[in-house]
Formats: structure tokens, C-alpha cells, sequence
């Protein structure tokens, strides 16, 4: 091939500057990931005492953990043609029609499988992969296991109530308490669909690493351990009230859902008003049931836990706002986005409700309304360095193992025709600050703080992630 005088030392030219390039990007991420991460140790060293006293219940299982692919594989389950979403699975073609739905966005997801015997079977071949691995699971336990980690070193009191069978409890840390009426013979099972970030499966690739939970929990779904909830609560009088399985009850006819929620509702309701409690919200498909269930609830909680897709569903149950945009999940949801979500429902849920943690994989917001709580800004840095170590099962952090995923540029609302001098002036980009990266603002009398994640590269574990998060942000933020 002919080519023109010089044109090597072009060629070579262009070289250089690609490299040059991409060692200059390496090394301005390099920089903003130990930027980033000095600043959220530096809000998490000024963070509040823990809170001394929990109890956290009422959904507690063992979590059989697997490769998602490996167990398809096994089971010669392809990807479905026609992918879609089941607000129940009532045989292995829905399984595969909503985890391949879910395994293409990379968003993660728990359904009930109604089948038991088919369930069953899906356990036993999930139990003779290689992948296989047991971890203590339910919302509930995991925050507990997670905050009786750190009770011999901050003299913290936890209690777990639930429905306790022999392998879950020795899967238990040691110093966590369970109830005394709290063993039964046998464990519930909920199976963890894992896989990692652009898998391949059959031709199919996912979005990012994420999990799809799925299980036959009768248990849970009819919360049996609500009254040994009740019994625990007034002999501890705790500082903090976990309750968590609410979304289980999703496998019940309509009719018996609510009735269990209105038991919830009386509990919550009778509780003296120095008791802070927390509800952790997870997966709902059914947007009646929600509506109805928050309805119930929210005005009877003191704080929220939930993500992006929860955030959004919350406000579709409620036709809220923003229902239009946030139909397909995103690998960073927009920060104006979940800031408007987040003032929606502190705005629209009244009653005892103050605080939400909201999180995701890529940054975390505690909204709360002016003078309710403390320790806010600290305990969401707490809370964004506790998913990365987590995720990563490790403490040493640095370019090699993390990513900083997180716009440049970040605004706090998105505009709307006529907005007041504050929201025009939230809806204004500014430089999102990798100095100082927990950020805070105020919308009329709701405060809010931001913390980005320092993302996994390969995360060694996504399951627990938001319950971990969650129990963070209570032990080290109070209610006044």
C-alpha cells in the first residue's frame, strides 16, 4: 500500500496521543477515586455513636447462592424468546421469562415461586452446583448479622425475630440475640440468582453484576413470627425498631395481605413515640398492594429503606411524579430524578415519616425533613463505604479493585414550567465536588445528602448489599 511522505511518524504521532490520552484518564480516575474515598472517611470519622438497643425483625432464611447461568445451564434452560416480567412465578417457563427480563437490564429483582414441589426441585439442583454457597439471608437477618459485627467493638444490643431452623442459626454471628421462641425444625430457603457484570448467557448479555431472588416462603409470606415480634418489643424496649417482610406478604391472596398489614399497622401504632422505627421496603410487583400497604404503613414509620426501583414504584402507586420517566432502569439513576422522588414522598406521606435512605449501586440520599434528625450527612458516607467493602470483601481500596461511576455534572431537580426561585436554582448543574463528595441541599423543608459508591470492579457478593447499607445509616444517625 502507497502511502504519502511521513506518514509513519502521523501514524506514530496518533499513537502517542491515544496513549498519552489514555494514561491521562487513568490517572485523573486514579485521582478521584482516592479523593473520593478520603473524603468519605473523613465524614464517616465525624459520624454520631452508634444506637445502642435494636430489634429487627420478621423475615429470616438461609440464602442458597448461586451462578444464575450455572443453574440454567444445568437445568438446559435457555433465554427466553419473548422476555417478560411475572409479578408471581408459577412454573420454571415464568422463572426463565423474568430472569431473562431482569438479566438484560442487570436490575435486580424477588419474585414468590408458587410451585412448591417445582421449588424444590430448583433447590436441590442449586444444592450440587459448584457455585453453591450458604449465607444467613432475609432482609431482617442480614441487617442484624451486619450491625452484631460491630456490637463487641461499640457495645451495641441487637435481637433478631424470626422463624430461626437449625442451619440459619449457626450461620448466625455470635453476637447476635434471638428470641427465645424463636427456633423451629426446619429452615426457609430463598434462592440467590447471581451474576456478574456483560455475562453471557446463550447469547444474551447482562447489564451489570446483579442477583434475582426467588422462594417458596410460607413463613415469611404469612409473617408467623409477628406475634413474637410483639412479645420481643415490649420486653427489650428498644432504641430502634427494624421491620422488614413486608414484600413477602405478596404471595398471599389479596384479601389476607391486608389483613396481616393492618396487624402491622396496630403494633407500629401502639409503640411509644421515643421508639425510632424503620421500615426496609423491597420488591412489590403488584402496585395496588403497594399503594395500599404504604398507605397503611408509612404514616406509622419514623424512616424508609429502599432503592431506585422501589423509589420509582412508590410513586407509580401513587401516580406521584416522574412516573413517565424511570420505566427502564439505568445504570446510574438521575440524581434530579430520585431528588424530586424522595421530596414527593416526604411531602406526600405526613404522619410520624421524617427520614428515607435511599440507595443504589452507584450513590446513596438521605432525605429528612429540617430538624428531625442528626448524624445524617455522616451515617450516608458510613453507609456508601460499607456497600463497596462489601461488595469488594475487602477494606484496601484503590483503581485496581474500584470505579467511580457518577456524573461530572449534578443537579438536584428536573425543571419544571413555572418553578419557584428554588427549584430553577436546584435544577442548575454544578461540578459534583470529588474533594468533598458528600453533598448536601435543601428543598423547602426537606434536607438531603448524597454520598457517590466506589463501585466494585468485580463484586464478590450483591446480595445484602441495601440491607447493610440500611442498618448503617440507622446505627449512626438519631431522631430527635
Amino acid at each position: 500500500v502507497d502511502r504519502m511522505p511521513g506518514s509513519e511518524g502521523v501514524m506514530a504521532l496518533c499513537l502517542g496521543a491515544a496513549v498519552f490520552t489514555a494514561l491521562y484518564l487513568q490517572a485523573v480516575q486514579t485521582s478521584a477515586i482516592s479523593q473520593v474515598e478520603q473524603g468519605l472517611r473523613k465524614s464517616n470519622a465525624s459520624r454520631l455513636a452508634s444506637n445502642k438497643n435494636f430489634v429487627i425483625g420478621i423475615n429470616a432464611a438461609v440464602d442458597l447462592i448461586v451462578s444464575g447461568t450455572e443453574l440454567f445451564s444445568a437445568l438446559n434452560v435457555t433465554p427466553a424468546t419473548a422476555p417478560q416480567d411475572h409479578e408471581v412465578l408459577g412454573s420454571v417457563e415464568h422463572l426463565r421469562e423474568a430472569f431473562t427480563h431482569y438479566f438484560k437490564l442487570g436490575t435486580a429483582a424477588e419474585r414468590f415461586f408458587a410451585d412448591r414441589d417445582a421449588y424444590r426441585e430448583l433447590v436441590r439442583a442449586a444444592t450440587a452446583l459448584k457455585s453453591a454457597r450458604y449465607f444467613a439471608g432475609g432482609n431482617a437477618a442480614l441487617m442484624a448479622q451486619h450491625i452484631a459485627e460491630k456490637s463487641a467493638e461499640e457495645g451495641t444490643s441487637v435481637v433478631l425475630v424470626g422463624d430461626i431452623g437449625p442451619t440459619l442459626q449457626k450461620l448466625l454471628h455470635p453476637g447476635l440475640l434471638v428470641c427465645p421462641t424463636c427456633a423451629v425444625d426446619e429452615d426457609e430457603v430463598h434462592l440467590i440468582l447471581e451474576y456478574g457484570k456483560q455475562e453471557q448467557w446463550g447469547g444474551v448479555t447482562s447489564g451489570r453484576a446483579n442477583r434475582f431472588i426467588l422462594s417458596h416462603d410460607v413463613t415469611n409470606a404469612e409473617m408467623r413470627p409477628l406475634e413474637k415480634y410483639v412479645d420481643t418489643v415490649q420486653a427489650h424496649k428498644p432504641d430502634v425498631l427494624v421491620l422488614s417482610g413486608v414484600h413477602m406478604l405478596e404471595g398471599l391472596q389479596p384479601e389476607h395481605r391486608m389483613q396481616r398489614v393492618q396487624e402491622v399497622k396496630t403494633l407500629l401504632s401502639s409503640l411509644s413515640p421515643s421508639i425510632t422505627v424503620h421500615l426496609e421496603l423491597a420488591s412489590i410487583a403488584d402496585l395496588a398492594f403497594l399503594r395500599a400497604a404504604s398507605e397503611a404503613l408509612l404514616p406509622v414509620v419514623d424512616s424508609l429503606g429502599l432503592n431506585e426501583q422501589e423509589l420509582a414504584s412508590l410513586s407509580r402507586a401513587h401516580n406521584g411524579v416522574h412516573n413517565d420517566i424511570l420505566q427502564k432502569p439505568v445504570t446510574v439513576p438521575p440524581v434530579e430524578l430520585m431528588s424530586d422522588l424522595l421530596h414527593w414522598t416526604l411531602t406526600h406521606f405526613r404522619g410520624r415519616l421524617s427520614r428515607v435512605h435511599f440507595h443504589s449501586l452507584t450513590y446513596h440520599i438521605t432525605a429528612t425533613r429540617i430538624g428531625t434528625w442528626v448524624g445524617v450527612p455522616q451515617s450516608t458516607a458510613a453507609g456508601a463505604l460499607t456497600c463497596t467493602t462489601k461488595a469488594c470483601q475487602t477494606t484496601e481500596l484503590s483503581d485496581k479493585n474500584v470505579h467511580l461511576q457518577f456524573p461530572n455534572d449534578i443537579s438536584f431537580h428536573i425543571p419544571s414550567d413555572n418553578p419557584t426561585v428554588e427549584e430553577a436554582m436546584l435544577a442548575n448543574p454544578r461540578p459534583f465536588n470529588t474533594t468533598h463528595p458528600v453533598t448536601e441541599w435543601l428543598r423547602g423543608d426537606v434536607a438531603m445528602a448524597l454520598a457517590p459508591v466506589l463501585v466494585c470492579n468485580r463484586p464478590v457478593k450483591t446480595v445484602g448489599l441495601g440491607d447493610a447499607i440500611s442498618a448503617t445509616g440507622l446505627q449512626y444517625s438519631r431522631k430527635l
